[in-house]
């Protein structure tokens, strides 16, 4: 790659739109509204990781717990999360993945890995 500053800027700018069309393109959907990718982002991480409290996924995902517990509420409204007693610590529920929101985030990534190989067919390697 050649170190000319306009070339490099040339490819931060591609990397933008590619990244902002891929969220475009695969944000999750439901009936009512559309779930934000920050959504998927922590539907990721109890399906990795398993069950947590809201702080541990804040910790997981280097951000606030507020932001979590916001994702989470709006989450559970869809049926896609549950809280459900934690036996370690009265106050701080689990927040576990339901089968709908399994389901909506495998529908997710089938839909962002057909997105990926689309624009895969079009960029061409240099």
């Amino acid at each position: 790659m050649a170190s000319d500053p306009n070339t490099l800027a040339e490819l931060i700018d591609e990397i933008h739109w590619l990244s902002a069309e891929l969220k475009r393109r695969t944000a999750l959907r439901s009936e009512q509204q559309q779930v934000l990718l920050a959504s998927k982002g922590l539907l990721n991480t109890l399906a990795e990781q398993g069950p947590r409290t809201v702080p541990a996924i804040a910790e997981a995902r280097n951000t606030s717990r507020q932001n979590i517990q916001i994702i989470a509420n709006r989450l559970a409204e869809l049926g896609c999360i549950e809280f459900v007693p934690n036996p370690h610590h009265k106050k701080s529920d689990l927040v576990r993945l339901t089968l709908s929101g399994t389901a909506l985030l495998k529908s997710s990534t089938r839909q962002e890995t057909a997105v990926l190989h689309g624009i895969a067919a079009v960029i061409n390697p240099a």
